[in-house]
């Protein structure tokens, strides 16, 4: 598990005057960490609480959170033996709304407390919260921190990619399994087995189809659907450029131009 303490595992963070909200690298385990708490000058923390969220589970959210569309999230997490050996329930909330002033903000809060285990080790809340921070972030703070986020969870799979291709003889350093589990990438057919050959030559021409074609079935140039979320952008897109986007990632690369 990262260590709160270590400068590296911390990917952005956000302060107010009495609160205090850290997202911290976890990666390593397919996740990203959350750790918050109130404080006060002088006196340091009073109340702290963290959470683990799964990077699968939480890049949508934060596409929306960049884009400054309104969300609506929670997370269950839990451990079957918490510090005092009793379940432990921890709660993660996400949602949008307007602060005291009128104001456009996003809410996160964290809370921890009893639980109780059900199925095959899942735990849910057994009781109100013992622990419980609130965090507010005015709307173009949540869409900086959720770009920074992102920003890091594309350098964080493209490393693990990377690393994917042994330095000799091209055998894979870690399997397209643990890639999958660890940063939340498609799944593969059972029967495909992962490749890692040679990127193809120049010559190599990919399949394109006609701009108009494209548009007029709301597709990407390479023939993949437009998911609904992005039919806004993808119209935008292709006003400005006088094309539809080749694929999905041209498109959100300039969504965040």
């Amino acid at each position: 598990m990262p260590n709160d303490n270590k400068p590296d595992d911390k990917i952005v963070s956000h302060m107010t005057q009495s609160a205090f909200l850290h997202f911290l690298d976890a990666t390593g385990i397919g996740k990203v960490k959350l750790f918050a708490g109130h404080y006060k000058r002088g006196e340091g923390a009073n109340q702290t609480a963290r959470h683990y969220v799964d990077v699968r589970t939480v890049r949508p959210i934060l596409h929306d959170l960049a884009w400054g569309k309104k969300v609506e999230f929670t997370d269950f997490k839990g451990s079957a033996a918490g510090s005092d050996g009793q379940p432990e329930s921890r709660v993660l909330k996400i949602r949008s709304g307007a602060d005291r002033r009128g104001r456009e903000a996003v809410f996160i809060s964290l809370h921890a407390g009893p639980g109780a285990v059900v199925g095959e080790g899942a735990v849910k809340p057994a009781g109100s919260p013992t622990t419980e921070v609130n965090i507010v972030l005015l709307k173009e703070q949540a869409r900086e921190v959720a770009y920074d986020l992102l920003e890091f969870l594309t350098a964080a799979r493209t490393k693990l990619l990377l690393a994917g291709i042994a330095q000799h003889g091209g055998k894979p350093a870690i399997t397209m399994e643990a890639m999958v589990n660890e940063l939340g990438l498609p799944d593969l057919d059972e029967e495909e087995e992962p490749s890692f050959t040679p990127a193809p030559k120049p010559t190599a021409v990919l399949t394109r189809l006609d701009p108009l074609k494209a548009f007029a079935h709301k597709q990407y140039l390479n023939s993949e659907p437009v998911p609904e979320q992005y039919l806004t952008e993808y119209e935008q897109y292709t006003r400005e450029t006088g094309q539809p986007p080749f694929n999905q990632e041209a498109l959100i690369n300039r969504m965040y131009r």
